[in-house]
């Protein structure tokens, strides 16, 4: 039987992985690579030849782990396996904080902007979109039987293929908590955020990207003052300094 084939990650991408092999010098006729995710446990194979110094594992998925096993075969028989575990690069979308899908909250609808996603590398391949409407339990029997029945009713479910910067959903009770599950799917995996909100009592739309905006235009203004503020007060201060030093 051959020696075991010494192996190495060689480099990562997002989708491909490079090997560098080092032979025995033992009769080989050939080379098996295995290679499956911890995610999707099915193996891959693929048969080489010697000398082949450098192998290619592509097509695979952004972000995962894979467990890669070479064997070396020959007439007598199969090696001891060679085994590595290696890493795409790139991980699953995130967000800085779940709010951040949220553009405008009104009375009767909100719109999410789902731009917000920082993508490294692994893009988002779809999203299901769960809305629940909040149930008050403080509310007596009769009035649960016909919250159940509204609540059936306001008891959303959306789901897409493709990217989207923004999403309107329309037709919200006025004044009413309100619970979304976002689920993003990724090659590296998936990512649920939940969010909560209440919407408005009228039609007065919250835009909380506008609202983010004017906060941060008046602490920047704030800061701005400030620092002019100690800007003359040190050149009053040195003024007097100047005017202290020539008097002595």
């Amino acid at each position: 039987k051959p020696s075991r084939i010494e192996a190495k990650i060689h480099y990562a991408t997002s989708n491909e992985i490079g090997i560098k092999l080092t032979y025995p010098s033992d009769i080989i006729e050939s080379l098996i690579i295995t290679y499956k995710t911890k995610q999707y446990p099915i193996n891959n194979e693929i048969h080489i030849s010697p000398p082949l110094l450098n192998v290619r594992l592509r097509n695979l998925s952004c972000g995962n782990i894979y467990d890669i096993m070479i064997y070396a075969k020959n007439q007598v028989g199969f090696s001891l396996n060679e085994y590595l575990i290696g890493k795409t690069d790139g991980s699953a979308p995130l967000l800085i904080q779940s709010k951040d899908l949220i553009e405008t909250i009104s009375n009767n609808f909100i719109i999410l902007n789902m731009s917000n996603w920082i993508i490294n590398q692994c893009l988002i391949l779809s999203y299901d979109i769960e809305l629940f409407p909040v149930i008050n339990v403080t509310n007596n029997n009769n009035n649960n039987n016909n919250n159940n029945n509204n609540n059936n009713k306001l008891h959303r479910y959306y789901s897409f293929k493709n990217n989207f910067k923004s999403f309107r959903i329309n037709n919200l009770q006025s004044n009413q908590d309100y619970q979304l599950h976002i689920k993003i799917n990724s090659q590296s995996g998936e990512i649920i955020k939940i969010i909560l909100f209440r919407t408005t009592n009228n039609n007065q739309n919250m835009n909380l990207k506008t609202k983010n905006s004017y906060t941060i235009i008046i602490i920047m203004t704030i800061s701005l003052i400030f620092m002019i503020i100690i800007s003359i007060s040190i050149f009053i201060l040195m003024k007097f300094c100047r005017f202290k030093l020539k008097k002595t």
